[in-house]
């Protein structure tokens, strides 16, 4: 800042005292000037009085004016948080031999939540924050500056994570994420199978080795976020076995929900066809659905007790046919 030097000087007399300034290489002319010294030290200024009536009348003085180091204040954060904040802020405040710290939340018109020189910053709520920072010198108050940096704490991502359906043994299984991320900076999801094998990507399909029940979680990160991720809910897949199509022998469409339909059991197929023959050969019944099962009429009509053909086909997912022929006894 500009340092004002004004004459204090006086006399009895005619005339009137001009005044001139020698400051560094520069005259200057005034009761009092302003300068700016380019840096901190010891400086000499030399102040010269002439009489405006008598040419040979006039005085000098030498003062030493010492100008102080400037201060200038710094703090270094990350400009944007995930969740909450709690982390030592660095601070690149330079120019005081006898330094003061206040730090502020939002304004400085608040109350200085530390005074040490690097404080733990604690924001628990999301949204924008700004950090405030007041630097000085105990023994010269008058040399300060100020500093602020804003902040955004953002909210965690949130993952969830859905299967398309149950597969037969062998058959790949599709997996998709669906990923809630505010911050704006990338992110990745991470897939965990119970079978030991992982992934990654937003959407994947997995093959699972056996006829069992397997476990499917997932989870989102930032990677330029310190603790910022989430993990999904754990899903449960059922695979059943390729060879595992179950076609009953017997059935008795008698209206006791017991055994009531002819059906199969078995894993969800690509492709399904099931014909029911008469004892002449005819067909009475076709299906394209799995779920969907022969009632024990023909014509709308109740089928007599007996013996009737089957010839089923299905297609796993995994491009793999079977075919099953064979007789089913109808009981009344």
């Amino acid at each position: 800042l500009p340092v004002k030097l004004t004459s204090t000087s006086s006399h009895v007399g005619l005339g009137n005292l001009n005044y001139t300034w020698q400051v560094l290489q520069n005259n200057i002319v005034g009761d009092s000037i302003n300068f700016l010294f380019p840096d901190s030290g010891s400086y000499t200024v030399v102040l010269t009085a002439n009489n405006s009536l008598y040419a040979n009348c006039f005085i000098s003085k030498n003062k030493s004016v010492k100008i102080n180091p400037r201060l200038v204040a710094g703090l270094k954060l990350d400009t944007l948080y995930c969740k909450s904040l709690n982390t030592i802020v660095e601070n690149l405040s330079k120019g005081s031999k006898n330094p003061i710290y206040k730090w502020f939340y939002t304004s400085p018109l608040n109350n200085s939540f530390s005074s040490i020189k690097e404080p733990i910053v604690n924001i628990t709520d999301t949204g924008y924050k700004k950090i405030y920072l007041i630097y000085s010198d105990s023994q010269h108050p008058e040399c300060a500056d100020t500093t602020s940096q804003t902040l955004r704490i953002a909210p965690s991502p949130s993952i969830k994570i859905s299967s398309k359906n149950e597969n037969c043994e062998g058959a790949k299984a599709s997996f998709s994420s669906d990923v809630i991320n505010k911050t704006g900076r990338p992110n990745f999801v991470y897939w965990s199978f119970s079978d030991g094998e992982i992934d990654s990507g937003f959407q994947v399909q997995h093959a699972f080795p056996g006829n069992a029940e397997y476990s499917v979680t997932a989870s989102t990160s930032i990677p330029s976020l310190k603790n910022c991720s989430d993990t999904s809910e754990k899903i449960n897949i059922k695979i059943n076995g390729r060879g595992e199509l179950f076609v009953p022998n017997a059935f008795s469409p008698n209206n006791d929900e017991n055994n009531d339909v002819f059906k199969v059991e078995g894993p969800p197929y690509d492709e399904f066809l099931m014909l029911v023959y008469n004892r002449f050969g005819e067909k009475i019944f076709e299906s394209k659905n799995q779920f969907i099962g022969w009632g024990g009429k023909i014509r709308d009509n109740d089928a007599e007790p007996g013996v009737f053909g089957y010839y089923i086909k299905v297609k796993c997912p995994d491009g793999s046919t079977q075919i099953k022929k064979g007789n089913v006894t109808l009981l009344r």
